[in-house]
């Protein structure tokens, strides 16, 4: 999957950005506090209806709700990321698009649910990023304990739960 355009409106410290890397890589960049990961944390909310830093150890109190929308921003409705993105075996383009009213439901045409499905599945299992957080929870962990960490931190703890049902 590439992104071809992203317009990101009242998320984090963002109040409006439209960018268009029309499928390429590209770089954010800018001092401490301008908003590159407000970025990131506008692709993961599209993606997953979740923001990952706002979860997780260490976030008591921390709400997507509260803590996702700019801070000036009352009014959930008009928080939301839109995308077009490119998606391999589909021959046009793809709008998604999720609302911070709506975190768990991600808007696309239906007439790409077969294709789109097994990417989402993908993404909703929080795979395609670790935080700083969780990278040195693996790097600290204790040899008797990393495999567990491993799997929590990606998501994976119900792969046992499946081993042993199918044992």
């Amino acid at each position: 999957m590439k992104i071809l355009k992203l317009e990101i409106a009242h998320i984090r410290g963002i109040p409006y950005l439209k960018i268009e890397p029309k499928g390429k890589s590209f770089v954010i960049y800018g001092p401490n506090g301008s908003g590159k990961s407000a970025v990131i944390d506008a692709i993961d909310f599209l993606l997953t209806g979740k923001i990952a830093r706002l979860s997780g150890e260490g976030t008591d109190g921390v709400s997507l709700r509260d803590h996702g929308p700019h801070i000036k921003v009352v009014d959930l409705s008009k928080v939301e990321v839109n995308a077009e993105i490119n998606v391999p075996g589909i021959t046009e383009n793809v709008s998604i698009a999720r609302n911070m009213s709506k975190p768990n439901e991600l808007v696309y045409d239906s007439k790409y649910e077969i294709q789109l499905a097994p990417i989402f599945e993908l993404l909703n299992r929080g795979q395609f990023v670790l935080t700083r957080r969780e990278v040195l929870k693996l790097i600290t962990a204790k040899s008797s304990t990393r495999a567990q960490e491993i799997q929590k931190v990606l998501k994976l703890s119900n792969l046992e739960d499946i081993r042993k049902n199918l044992g």
